[in-house]
């Protein structure tokens, strides 16, 4: 049995947005139109090059449908550079991290699949935690007032930069949770927004392997 979330946030303005998650009813299609199961479409999606493209009708993703990334942001691509600030005032530069192995996490408050993932995103960073050639990012459009409140309730040991909806959408992100590993020479080595089970392990394969 495949268990999964796929969530999405419309933008309704600059600081508004709407959240709704694939459910029992959703139909899967691949890039041709051709219905596929769940299990085909997650597998398709975990293999990176595509993009979900969701219809919606009555507050219901009705369906979703493989479409694929033309100016991709994916596994082997330089990443796109960024200059973000955590919540605590740090600066993070990707053009000065460069020579650091850099995990991103893309999520935001009201997403079921990135809360359930949570704790063992913060036991891979807890690895990591005297490692400071290995740096933890995570990034939503949510803004910090609604963040902090989140953070007293759910423990997120990763850097946390609010209000980062234009980084999400330079980095092509669609569905949440996704996280993307980018490796010591800028480039990506790992993105993944399939909901695996185990993401913590293979993050932390990755992170060991690159950081070598």
């Amino acid at each position: 049995m495949v268990t999964c979330t796929i969530s999405f946030a419309f933008s309704q303005s600059d600081t508004s947005q709407t959240t709704l998650h694939a459910d029992a009813n959703t139909a899967y299609f691949d890039e041709t139109g051709a219905k596929i199961d769940l299990i085909k479409f997650m597998q398709a999606m975990g293999g990176g090059g595509y993009t979900m493209q969701p219809l919606v009708q009555d507050g219901h993703i009705k369906r979703l449908q493989l479409k694929k990334v033309e100016n991709k942001v994916s596994t082997g691509s330089i990443a796109p550079r960024f200059s973000i600030t955590a919540i605590n005032g740090q600066v993070f530069n990707l053009k000065k991290l460069r020579g650091k192995t850099v995990v991103l996490n893309f999520w935001f408050t009201n997403c079921p699949g990135c809360i359930k993932e949570m704790p063992a995103l913060n036991n891979l960073a807890g690895r990591y935690k005297n490692n400071a050639d290995v740096v933890f990012l995570a990034v939503t459009f949510d803004e910090v007032q609604k963040v902090r409140p989140f953070l007293k309730k759910h423990k997120f040991g990763y850097q946390i930069a609010a209000g980062q909806a234009a980084m999400i959408r330079q980095y092509g992100v669609q569905a949440f949770p996704f996280s993307m590993v980018i490796d010591k020479t800028g480039r990506i080595a790992f993105s993944d927004n399939s909901g695996l089970a185990d993401i913590a392990a293979q993050l932390g394969n990755v992170i060991n392997t690159v950081s070598k």
